[in-house]
């Protein structure tokens, strides 16, 4: 993943009306210089992270279009960007296309790393920024 991609997508996502139910896992969280991809984790849950993986609740209209512009977001950035959600149903992940969600596979294992190790995007956001200011470069 290059760098100039990983700044179109923390600026895309940091706007979002969903960016504090947002968490960053995987490599990008572990503060690697050269991420494979950004992977986000998005939960609507009443509080968010909170209970277990199966609950949560369905999109309001706002957050469904919301979730409508972030797979248009993941087809634009097929490859370096993965985003999860968690609805009242289970969790769900691009399809293969990155044209529309589908029911996540090992849901609950998603779940329990980003209990582990997800940032808040705020936090990945400013660390990002932080990093780059130190010179650090995406291959």
């Amino acid at each position: 993943m290059h760098a100039s991609t990983l700044d179109a997508l923390f600026e895309a996502l940091i706007v979002s009306p969903l960016a504090d139910r947002m968490r960053v896992f995987g490599s990008v969280a572990r503060g690697s210089t050269i991420p494979g991809d950004l992977d986000v984790f998005i939960d609507l849950m009443d509080p968010p992270f909170e209970g277990r993986w199966t609950q949560g609740r369905a999109p309001t209209v706002e957050e469904t279009k919301e979730l409508g512009r972030i797979i248009r977001l993941a087809s634009k950035h097929y490859g370096d960007f993965d985003p999860f959600v968690r609805v009242h149903r289970g969790v769900n992940v691009r399809n293969k296309w990155a044209e529309d969600w589908v029911r996540a596979k090992e849901a609950e294992r998603f779940w329990e790393t980003v209990k582990r190790e997800g940032v808040p995007l705020r936090i990945a956001f400013a660390a990002w920024q932080e990093a780059k200011q130190r010179g650090v470069s995406l291959s």
